[in-house]
C-alpha cells in the first residue's frame, strides 16, 4: 500500500506499507534543501538486536554523518511510556516543541480516511483545511 500527499507549498509525502515482510522495521527519510535525513528501527529479522538505532544526515555534498542512538527499554522504545506520563501526568518536558496539536492529530487522521476513500474511488482525494 503506497499513500503519497502533496501539500499547498509544494512538499510531498510518501508512505508505504508492506505487510508481507520477512522482518518487521521501519524506516523514514526526510528530504531537504540542506540536505538528507534517515532513520529506522528494526524489529525483527537482520539486526534486530543492535542495542541503538541509526540517524543518518547526508549533506548537499552527499557527505554523511551517523549517529547512533540507544534503544530505550518499553514499547516504542520507551516512547509510550514517555507519551502517557506527558499527556496524564505532565511531568515530560517537550524543549524542541515536538509535541503535536490536536490540529495534527486531526490532520493525521483526515490523511488516512482519505486515503481510503482514494482506493475505493480509484482516484485522488482533496483535503482542505487551515494549517
Amino acid at each position: 500500500m503506497s499513500v503519497n500527499v502533496r501539500y499547498s507549498k509544494g512538499a510531498v509525502l510518501t508512505y508505504s506499507l508492506v505487510a508481507y515482510s520477512p522482518y518487521e522495521a521501519w524506516n523514514a527519510a526526510i528530504s531537504g534543501t540542506n540536505g538528507r535525513l534517515e532513520v529506522g528501527e528494526i524489529y525483527s529479522g537482520p539486526g534486530k538486536d543492535r542495542p541503538y538505532n541509526i540517524i543518518k544526515y547526508y549533506d548537499r555534498k552527499g557527505e554523511a554523518i551517523t549517529c547512533e542512538v540507544p534503544k530505550g527499554d518499553g514499547a516504542h522504545g520507551g516512547g509510550d511510556d514517555k507519551l502517557i506520563r506527558m499527556l496524564f501526568v505532565g511531568d515530560v518536558d517537550d524543549p524542541l516543541g515536538c509535541r503535536a496539536s490536536s490540529t495534527d492529530g486531526a490532520m493525521s487522521l483526515l490523511i488516512g480516511a482519505s486515503a481510503n476513500v482514494s482506493i475505493a474511488r480509484n482516484k485522488p482525494v482533496l483535503i482542505r483545511g487551515e494549517m
